[in-house]
This record gives structure tokens, sequence and C-alpha cells, in this order.
């Protein structure tokens, strides 16, 4: 094949990969299948893994041996866009200076030179392919199971990859929403060519935490470009976290992706007059529920790592433990049937094609960024200072809620252009944000009921529990004090510069 390609691969475990492919086959006949044996070359040092270019011999299927090469590609979670070229190529030796497409040759020899390259690594798979027409575009499916070898090292290959032929991009999409969307499909899942590279280092590809800040926009740059470039690293942090929490144990799995549904929540509000509205107010909503699926199994982490183990003997911290995994799978069922990888292929579809542009918008999407989100930062700041003034009669519940209110504030302004005003209206925000937490989580202490299932746990778990409190409870008027004092000099300031609508100075909170 020659030419751009429109990709997006999953992996999966084994049973769901057979589910899906016997599904496929009911609806495409027997498809293909092939043995094929791929080898990655390179230099010794890796100079085109260095360039996003992989340069890769096959053989088995088609009775002739390809060499390919591929670079450009684009990640967004398991979504790619690359460039590719083949060649027929029977010989096992590879020098770029012998390539029939001069300007690849011309690329090629200038990074690495004519000397032939090394054989890196290899990938053994069995391949079925099929191809389904949809009345909007054809895609092929390609499932893949075998390893990636490198010497020794060899690491699974279970995975689907969707290729559109034909048609609209939006149907490759449809269509693996349609196949993956109630699965813990792993969407950032890099190419074979990335993970065989790591595997060669020595550091073989699993899923790992990502943070899903964004960078700070320019305020100058147009309103558009700042939420697609938003929106591309927030689906890829989505996406990642989704796989962590779905494949491992690690804690920062939840919070990343409950921190990633927030902000997307965020991002969506803030430039809400330039995305399609039906469309922003589904993703908002969806936003929202997964992220209260999400939060039973990263509160029980919080409450066993924070609270619980430190202080438990080993009998009582092996329940604890057992407790919070059958909170963990309780979330992972609950995020499959909510179609949470649906949900996120959904945003990578939108962030590729540009599907959230609001019609007739125009204008706003071209101008500045600052112009778009400064006024609306302004009007959620005067919202909160008026709840503000009552933070030291607030009660447990009503703190709580206005803490989310000055998290949703935060995550705004990091979404705004820089400005030293903003920031160290942020650090002092962080401060408040922190004394509101610890109170929150004395507030949950006080009523914490856990159920270890076991009546001799349950009692162990309760003294436990009674001790913290008493040795806790004293904080609290401490805390809310220093946090009255933080609202009191962060209410005379303002969020955003001085071009932007400002802050009228307002009470402080009256003391607790």
């Amino acid at each position: 094949m020659n030419g751009v390609e429109w990709e997006l691969k999953a992996g999966l475990a084994h049973a769901d990969w057979a589910a899906v492919r016997r599904r496929v086959a009911r609806q495409a006949g027997p498809g293909q299948r092939r043995r094929l044996l791929t080898r990655y070359f390179d230099t010794p040092d890796g100079a085109l893994e260095a360039q996003g270019i992989a340069l890769r011999w096959r053989t088995g299927g088609r009775g002739q041996a390809l060499l390919s090469v591929k670079a450009g590609r684009r990640a967004l979670g398991g979504f790619q866009r690359s460039d590719e070229r083949e060649f027929p190529w029977p010989q096992r030796t590879i020098r770029v200076a012998d390539l029939p497409d001069s300007e690849w040759r011309r690329r090629l020899v200038g990074l690495v030179g004519e000397a032939p390259l090394v054989e890196r690594f290899a990938t053994r798979v069995e391949r079925w392919t099929f191809r389904l027409a949809r009345p909007e575009a054809e895609v092929e499916l390609a499932f893949d199971r075998g390893r990636i070898e490198a010497g020794a090292r060899i690491q699974p290959i279970s995975e689907v990859e969707f290729e559109l032929l034909a048609g609209a991009p939006e149907a490759l999409f449809k269509l693996a929403a349609e196949l993956l969307g109630g699965l813990p499909a792993e969407l950032d899942l890099p190419n074979k060519a990335d993970r065989g590279a790591a595997l060669a280092r020595g550091t073989p590809w699993v899923p790992a935490p990502r943070a899903s800040r964004p960078p700070t926009p320019a305020r100058k740059v147009p309103a558009g470009d700042a939420f697609a470039r938003t929106l591309a690293l927030l689906t890829e942090a989505l996406a990642a976290n989704l796989s962590v929490t779905h494949a491992t144990d690690d804690p920062e799995g939840p919070h990343q992706l409950r921190v990633a549904l927030r902000r997307l929540r965020t991002t969506l509000w803030l430039y809400r007059p330039i995305l399609e509205p039906d469309c922003a107010k589904a993703l908002i909503d969806k936003a929202r529920h997964l992220g209260r699926v999400v939060a039973e199994v990263r509160d029980a982490d919080v409450q066993a790592e924070d609270w619980l183990l430190p202080r438990a003997d080993p009998s009582l911290a092996e329940a604890i433990d057992a407790w919070r995994n059958r909170a963990r799978a309780r979330v992972r069922s609950a995020l499959a049937h909510e179609q949470a990888t649906a949900f996120a292929i959904r945003l990578m579809e939108l962030s590729v094609t540009g599907g959230w542009q609001r019609s007739g918008a125009r204008t706003a999407l071209a101008a500045p960024v600052g112009e778009l989100v400064e006024p609306r930062i302004g009007q959620l700041w005067r919202r909160i200072r008026k709840r503000g003034a009552r933070l030291g009669v607030m009660s447990a519940a009503e703190r709580h809620e206005f803490r989310k209110r000055l998290k949703k504030l935060r995550y705004a302004l990091e979404l705004a252009p820089a400005d030293p005003t903003g920031r160290r209206f942020i650090q002092g925000l962080r401060a408040l944000q922190d004394d509101l937490g610890t109170l929150n989580d004395l507030a949950v202490l006080e009523g914490l009921a856990i159920d270890l299932g076991e009546p001799e746990r349950n009692a162990a778990l309760a003294e436990l529990v009674a001790r913290l409190r008493a040795e806790r409870r004293a904080e609290a008027d401490r805390l809310l004090g220093r946090a009255c004092r933080h609202w009191t000099r962060l209410a005379g300031l303002s969020p955003l510069p001085s071009r932007a609508p400002d802050a009228r100075p307002m009470p402080a909170a009256p003391s607790p």
C-alpha cells in the first residue's frame, strides 16, 4: 500500500479479541488468515526510530517479500495517521541507497548513509483480515496474535487494527466504537515498531498513568486552535489512564482518569461558545457520569493508602486490600457497562475530524483565545466569591461543593493564557484547596463505614477508625480557620489580568 493511512489500533485480552473476531466474521465472512514474519531494520543507535521512521521487511501470506517505510505517524490514543511506501524486496540485506523511490532514497541516505542496516527486532503474528463495507466507508480489520522478539526478550501481541480503505473517517470510529465500546481495550497501544524498539532497549511497553494538564496557550492563539490542542491532549490522557485502570492496580490510573474527566468537563464548559451545543452537552454529561463511576475506587485507594493501611496489622491490612480490590472490580465492570471505551473513541473522532465545531462560529473560532475564555472565568469567579463569603459557616457538604467549584476555577485558569496575576492567584487557590481537601477527608472519616465481610475484621476496623477520628478531630477547627484566612486573601485578588474583567473586593469569610 502506498499513501496516507488512517488507522485505529487497540489491544485486547485474548477472550475479548476472539469474541470480536467471531462477531466480525459473522458479518464479513471467514476473511483471510496469514502468518507474517516482519523484521525491523535501523542503525545500531536507532537513527530512523529517532525520526519516527520504521523500515520493515515482511514475508508470508502473499508469496512476495516486501520492504516498507512508514513515517509521519500521528498518535492520538489508538488512532494513527501515517505515510507508508511499499516495494518488492526479495533480498534480506537492507540498504537505503537501493530504494527505488528517489524521494525516500535521498531522505534516508541523508539520515543513515549507504551502509547496510541491522535487524533490531521482529514480529511473528497470525493475522485474520476482514473487509466491512458500510454506506459511508469501507474498513479493513486486521486481528493479530503473536509476539515481538528482540533477542531473548519477548512481548505478546493481541490486537485489532481498523484501517480506512475508502470513505469518511467518521465511519472508522463508529465501527470501532460499535465493536469495542463495552470492552476494556487498550486504546493508547503504541504501534509494533515503537513497542519493538522499546523491547530492544530493554524497556518493554506497559500501560502507564499520564498527566492531563495541557500547555498554557498564548493569549492571541486562535480559540479553535487552542481547544483542538487541549482536546487532543485530554483524549490521550483519558485513553491512557482508562487502560491503566482496567489493566493494573496502580492507584494513579483511577486518580489521573478522574482528573482528566474533570479537566475535560471544564474545557468543554470554557470553550462552549465555539462548540456544537448538543455535542458539548452530551460529552459533559458523559464525563460527569464516568467520573462518578471512577470515584468509588479512587476513594477506596485514598482511604486505604492514606488512612487505614499505615495503621493496620497484617491480617486487617489483608482484608482492607481485599475490600479495595472488590471496589476496583466493580468499577472496571461499570466502566465497561457504561461504554467508557466508546466515549474515548468518540473523543478521538472529534479531535481528528474537528466535528466539535459550532456551525457558523468561524469568527469566534478565529478570535484570540483570551477574548473567549477570560470573560467566562470572570463570570465563574464572581459566582464563587458570593458563595465564599459564607465559608466559615458552611456545612461539610457545602464546603465540599464549594471546593469542587474552586477546582473548576483552577482548571479553567490553567487553560487560560499565562499571566503573572493568574499564577499568583492559582498559588493561593491551591493553598485554600489543600485545606478544604483535608477538611473533606476529616468529614468523610467521621462517616466512614466499610464492610470487610467478616465480623471480626469489621470490629478491628471500627476500632482503628475510632482511633483515627479521635486523633484527627482537633484538626478541623485549626484547618477551617486557616482556610478562612486563605479565602480572605484570595477574595481580594483577581484571577484575571488587568485588561480582563476584574474582581471587586468582597467581604471576608466569617470566622468559624
